[in-house]
């Protein structure tokens, strides 16, 4: 149960140095999901979920984390809807011949979005106590973690 709640609970605090290991681990993950895709995908259902549902479980315990470490820095995890919804012009409305301006569109808003996901890996910490919780690198929250 530790584990479940560790990798999904979006309450709570999650300072840099973790979140960086996570987002190492979920880049791997998923290039070792999307290789195995393309190794074995024949076009039936049963090899569909078993490499879909492994990478759908490590996008939502990254977002969990993602929401755990806007939590560090004093911020909603709602902020995250935002950076994911230029991520999604980037990659996608950017591919598409719609003229020039679709790809200056999906630059101008997905890099800001980009540069944003990118900032949680270097943002100080809020330090002591916010609204999410206690500081994780506190000995207090050690401490009550512990008990």
């Amino acid at each position: 149960m530790d584990l479940i709640r560790f990798l999904f609970d979006i309450n709570g605090r999650v300072p840099r140095r973790t979140f960086a290991f996570a987002s190492l681990a979920f880049a791997a993950g998923m290039l070792l999901a999307w290789r195995l895709a393309l190794m074995f995908n024949d076009g039936t259902l049963g090899v569909g979920l078993a490499i879909g549902l492994p990478a759908l479980a490590m996008i939502l315990a990254y977002g969990a984390f993602a929401v755990r470490r806007m939590h560090d820095l004093g911020a909603s995890g709602l902020w995250l809807w935002l950076a994911l919804f230029g991520l999604r012009i980037l990659t996608l409305d950017a591919l598409r011949p719609h003229g020039w301006l679709a790809p200056v569109v999906a630059v101008a808003v997905g890099l800001p979005a980009l540069a944003a996901l990118a900032a949680l890996l270097v943002l100080p910490s809020d330090l002591g106590e916010n609204a999410y919780g206690l500081d994780p690198l506190s000995g207090r929250a050690l401490r009550l973690r512990r008990v």
